[in-house]
């Protein structure tokens, strides 16, 4: 009975585990990706000094990768997968801004709050998400940047400037939030399901009481 008691404390839930890897995976190449698709790439190319005069002048003028809640804000430079233009039958994604990205962490949020059972499971895992993003926005900075800016750098810009503790919050609030809307939805839908069972197995019990 111990023993049984011990390797369910000690027992691993790889079932939550995939999930949880699928959402990171999901903000590292959807919501990241659509920040460096906005324009970054496209001023890079067009001035190899973009990056230098860049540093050189104010680090936080280029804010989206590492400070991604300046991406709220950001309605001027659109979807530009590295310079391909998309079939006609996408070409509309062209056209959404920046800002967009912030919808896209958010869907995602939802997604990862959806996949729990318990709304209090939905909140702390989309908590625990948020020093991953911060994570996966000093990696990509670290790449986007290479050369101007190491990622020890990067840490030491994030954390002596307020925008990183601005971002930090406004992440807390979104994607905790998401999950609520993910774990309000996931609930809906289970009282609805169960609901239905509910009434079809009611008019069996019905038609059983008829027929006998």
């Amino acid at each position: 009975m111990v023993e049984e008691t011990e390797k369910k404390k000690f027992s691993i839930d790889f079932k939550r585990i995939t999930k949880f890897v699928v959402a990171f995976l999901l903000i590292n190449f959807f919501f990241f990706g659509w920040i460096c698709n906005t324009g970054l790439y496209d001023s890079i190319q067009l001035d190899p000094n973009y990056i230098m005069n860049l540093m050189e002048t104010e680090y936080i003028r280029e804010p989206r990768l590492l400070f991604v809640y300046t991406n709220l804000w950001d309605f001027t430079n659109t979807f530009t997968p590295m310079g391909i233009h998309l079939p006609p039958v996408v070409d509309f994604v062209e056209y959404l801004p920046g800002a967009f990205s912030i919808l896209i962490l958010f869907v995602i949020g939802i997604y990862q709050g959806y996949q729990e059972d318990f709304m209090v499971y939905s909140i702390k895992n989309n908590f625990w998400m948020v020093p991953f993003i911060v994570l996966l926005s000093w990696i990509w900075s670290a790449v986007v940047y290479v050369g101007t800016r190491n990622i020890f750098q990067i840490i030491g810009d994030y954390f002596s400037s307020y925008h990183g503790y601005l971002n930090i919050i406004f992440l807390v609030i979104w994607y905790t939030s998401a999950g609520i809307v993910g774990g309000i939805l996931k609930s809906h839908f289970y009282q609805k399901a169960h609901a239905v069972d509910a009434e079809l197995l009611a008019e069996e019990a019905s038609e059983e009481i008829a027929v006998a």
